[in-house]
């Protein structure tokens, strides 16, 4: 259940209908595992052009853009569109940088997806919560950087990339329970460096 005891498919069709709350109570609880799955996967294409959290908000914009299209078939089915979208808005600023790179660029049209209407994420955050959310942040990111490189992947695959436990281990050319057996072990980890210090 969401906020105030909605469900997921509630907050989708109350946001694909304009509802700016509705909106910002659907993404706030995947934002991170958004902002994270851009960090891990665009650092690596964009280097220090990646600008992660300027990344996210292209993909909210679009997002918000094309909500009211979207058939909600379920928690995964709707995380693994807001991937693709990410993934998307990753391959424009990759070849947006390239183009700079060979002068070329042209002025890319901004995200005009607000139209006339505010933005649906609320603006009046206080600065002590946003410095405690980006501290929190870049402890997880700094957390998944430390774990080995098998656990990293199928952290990087199951959970950010928001496939299957079967498609990860498929796609790393493993077995299920290994897979489950690495992610298991990830998340003790990730819970153990993220435990507040006594």
């Amino acid at each position: 259940m969401g906020e105030g005891g909605r469900s997921q498919a509630d907050l989708v069709r109350l946001a694909a209908a304009r509802d700016a709350d509705a909106f910002a109570d659907l993404l706030d609880p995947l934002g991170l595992r958004l902002l994270l799955f851009i960090r891990r996967r665009a650092a690596d294409l964009l280097g220090p052009d990646c600008a992660a959290e300027d990344l996210l908000q292209v993909v909210l914009a679009r997002v918000w853009a094309l909500l009211p299209t979207f058939e909600y078939r379920g928690s995964q089915p709707f995380y693994r569109w807001l991937v693709t979208i990410t993934e998307r808005a990753i391959s424009d600023r990759l070849k947006y940088v390239r183009a700079k790179g060979r002068r070329e660029v042209r002025h890319l049209e901004s995200d005009s997806a607000w139209g006339d209407e505010r933005a649906p994420v609320a603006m009046s955050t206080s600065v002590a919560s946003r410095a405690a959310r980006r501290e929190a942040r870049e402890r997880l990111g700094e957390a998944i950087a430390g774990l080995d490189a098998d656990q990293r992947a199928v952290v990087d695959r199951r959970l950010l990339a928001g496939e299957s436990l079967a498609e990860t281990a498929s796609a790393l050319g493993i077995s299920k329970a290994t897979a489950w057996e690495r992610l298991q072990a990830a998340l003790a980890r990730l819970r153990v460096a993220l435990e507040p210090e006594a």
